[in-house]
């Protein structure tokens, strides 16, 4: 069985409102994460502590859509469903990743002084 999940208008709407409302969120689109190439992080710093969500593509679907994941992670931090990490372990593991340069880590004060 083969999936191709997308946003329906109302879904569209739900996550333009969530971004509206919650500027400090930050989304990063395919993370690869553990095992998983096709993962959408969502997460707010908050100094010393950075709160995350995850949406992983699943198996079954054909194309990753980068807005059905941050749909989902946006559920997730609207309930807080959240991993909490202090900033400077988070930091590296987007560096490790590719994602945040060590120039943009240190502008963010993700490291403690």
């Amino acid at each position: 069985m083969n999936s191709n999940s997308k946003l329906t208008s109302d879904q569209k709407a739900e996550l333009a409102d969530f971004k509206d409302l919650n500027p400090g969120v930050v989304f990063v689109d395919n993370v690869g994460f553990a095992a998983y190439q096709l993962t959408t992080i969502g997460y707010i710093d908050d100094g010393k502590i950075v709160r995350f969500a995850t949406s992983i593509m699943s198996d079954g679907e054909q194309k990753f859509r980068r807005k059905v994941g941050q749909y989902n992670v946006a559920l997730r931090i609207d309930v807080d469903n959240v991993v909490i990490l202090p900033s400077f372990i988070f930091a590296a593991f987007l560096e490790d990743n590719g994602f945040m340069s060590k120039a943009d880590r240190n502008n963010r004060k993700f490291y403690p002084d």
